[in-house]
């Protein structure tokens, strides 16, 4: 059951997401590039992450709202990105919400090195 779950990006859509999902009762990691963002959210109960690894350690499941491939670049694939917290952290069975078909891929090679990990993605 999916009880914490990490967002990443806090524009229009991410926002929204995070309003509902604070609502609704989840346990909520945010991070934002622009820290201002994630201040409303932290008021309300989210935990703010200081980087994306961060930010999806110790949860089960992770959505990001990006606005552009070089944000997905940097906050998926980046030194301090979210395949460097999966990897770092303790997951069996992470799942992540992308909108990119691509990045599903890399993220697959990336993850297929030999650990135990088994990504779950869902097209939105």
């Amino acid at each position: 059951m999916i009880k914490k779950i990490s967002y990443i990006g806090l524009g229009t859509m991410g926002s929204g997401m995070v309003s509902n999902l604070l609502k609704a009762g989840y346990e909520l990691t945010v991070w934002n590039r622009g820290v201002e963002r994630n201040k409303p959210f932290a008021r309300k109960g989210a935990r703010v992450a200081d980087t994306p690894a961060n930010a999806v350690r110790d949860v089960d499941l992770v959505m990001y709202s990006l606005s552009n491939d070089q944000a997905v670049e940097e906050v998926v694939f980046g030194a301090n990105g979210i395949l460097s917290g999966i990897n770092a952290g303790r997951w069996n069975h992470p799942l992540m919400l992308t909108l990119c078909f691509v990045c599903k891929f890399r993220i697959l090679r990336f993850l297929s090195g030999g650990e135990r990990y088994a990504p779950g993605f869902f097209r939105a």
